[in-house]
């Protein structure tokens, strides 16, 4: 059960496999933003130049068109998703260095081809590096650390400062020898950053492939995988969590050699949450819902409290907390602050429905057939 579940786990963390629901949305964001705000709308810009707009045409109408069909049917279209990343990834890329270009000849003023010449090899340097580290990271297994869920962390930010930053210096000193115009220089350098991130999403079409060499283990982790929505399963109402009573607190070691154990015990069901605490150094106000929750049985360590939640209401609550701590676009959310919501949620005491003393029985209560006495 454990090597199945590092598998599939390893799987998911690379193929980023997030729902029709995000993607629609990252589709949204690729048309609007990246294509239209930050990619055409400054080649439509005076000074026009037809040369400039006229080579971006063809990619930007593939990366818009073929959106708008991966908006319409998220769904059905799932597994095109992540080609059409790839793909928008290299067009929006190529139609940056356009602009990139536009701004050194026509708003700087720069005539000599060598600075298009220096820009294009720029340009595939830096998607050749970001393709062959993205490689490199899949093979040695740095895209899987269990200790990260969220989408942009790790290997990614690392995949994306490697690569980029040669291509932000070489673009920004291209923009120096050119001219003087500290705006350009500003300008240029921001879209350099932005084809850094653009560059990393042409990946994805090495995301697309390994689904389709992958494809039943895809399906092991998403059923309903690519289906229309109407032939799609429901998903699970409800989660489970486990409150390890301890009599002493533990090692981190120790925390992960009992996260396996308790994980290679429970094989029919994901546990989603595990929290541990010293029993010795709970107050009474900690204890007594748990007492009360189960009147004919004594609390002891080592004990195992086994609680069953709402997604729904995990969800609710850790956006209403997202509400309220959010403090800026670039600034993250501690970690801490996603455990102590989910930990409040799931470990209410109207939520127990098992405690025990052993550890095999938490598998009875996640079938409905352990007993509490509640």
């Amino acid at each position: 059960m454990r090597n199945a579940q590092e598998i599939s786990e390893k799987t998911h963390t690379y193929l980023r496999l997030l729902g029709p629901s995000f993607n629609r949305q990252f589709v949204f964001g690729i048309v609007v933003i990246q294509l239209g705000l930050f990619g055409m709308l400054p080649l439509l810009a005076v000074p026009f130049s037809n040369e400039y707009f006229y080579a971006a045409i063809a990619p930007a109408f593939l990366v818009l068109v073929w959106g708008i069909l991966q908006f319409i049917a998220p769904y059905r279209l799932e597994k095109l998703h992540h080609l059409y990343v790839g793909v928008s990834g290299f067009a929006l890329t190529y139609i940056y260095f356009l602009v990139t270009q536009k701004l050194i000849y026509l708003h700087i003023g720069a005539t000599h081809i060598g600075y298009f010449i220096a820009g294009l090899v720029l340009f595939v340097l830096l998607l050749v590096a970001m393709w062959k580290i993205n490689i490199r990271y899949l093979l040695e297994g740095s895209y899987y650390d269990p200790n990260k869920s969220h989408l942009w962390g790790g290997s990614n930010q690392l995949i994306v400062k490697a690569s980029g930053v040669g291509y932000v210096l070489g673009q920004v000193l291209l923009s120096i020898v050119a001219g003087d115009s500290i705006t350009m220089i500003i300008i240029i350098l921001c879209l350099s950053l932005f084809a850094i991130f653009t560059a990393f999403m042409g990946t994805f079409v090495h995301r697309y492939w390994y689904i389709h060499q992958n494809i039943e283990a895809v399906r092991s982790l998403n059923p309903g995988y690519s289906l229309p929505k109407k032939d799609r399963a429901p998903g699970p109402t409800h989660g489970y969590a486990v409150l390890v009573l301890t009599e002493k607190d533990y090692e981190p070691e120790e925390v992960d050699e009992h996260i396996n154990d308790i994980i290679d015990n429970v094989e029919d069901v994901d546990i989603d949450t595990i929290t541990f605490a010293s029993l010795h150094e709970m107050d009474e106000k900690e204890r007594e819902p748990l007492e009360e929750a189960f009147p004919n049985q004594a609390l002891r360590a080592p004990g195992y409290v086994l609680f069953q939640f709402e997604y729904e209401e995990m969800k609710a609550a850790v956006k209403k907390m997202e509400k309220k701590h959010h403090n800026g676009f670039f600034k993250k959310i501690p970690p801490e602050k996603y455990a102590i919501t989910k930990d409040q949620v799931a470990l209410q005491p109207s939520n127990a429905i098992l405690y025990t003393n052993f550890l095999r029985e938490l598998d009875e209560g996640t079938l409905g057939t352990g007993t509490s006495s509640r």
